[in-house]
């Protein structure tokens, strides 16, 4: 992944930062919290406004635990590549 945003450490280098962050949450009221979590730090400058943040829920049902929840993340990135024509994940759909 390359960097698109960039944050400065103490000694006021520039360090990179991700194109995606994705965050699992266990249900929708957790994904909401996460979102709304993001969008404050983003206004408060703490991480960068030019990376895209998506909070994925588990799906509705019995647990399916940090395996599962993975899975879940790569088959919206899939989808999501696939939406959006990205050559980065073709492989992928």
């Amino acid at each position: 992944m390359c960097a698109c945003g960039s944050r400065q450490d103490a000694g006021g280098g520039n360090i990179g930062f991700w194109d995606v962050v994705v965050i699992t949450a266990s249900d929708e009221e957790q994904a909401r919290t996460y979102l709304e979590q993001v969008r404050w730090r983003q206004e408060l400058g703490q991480i960068p406004m030019s990376c895209a943040y998506h909070v994925v829920p588990d799906p509705p049902g019995c647990k399916i635990g940090n395996g599962g929840a993975t899975l879940v993340v790569l088959d919206f990135l899939r989808a999501q590549a696939k939406f959006l024509n990205s050559p980065i994940y073709s492989d992928l759909t």
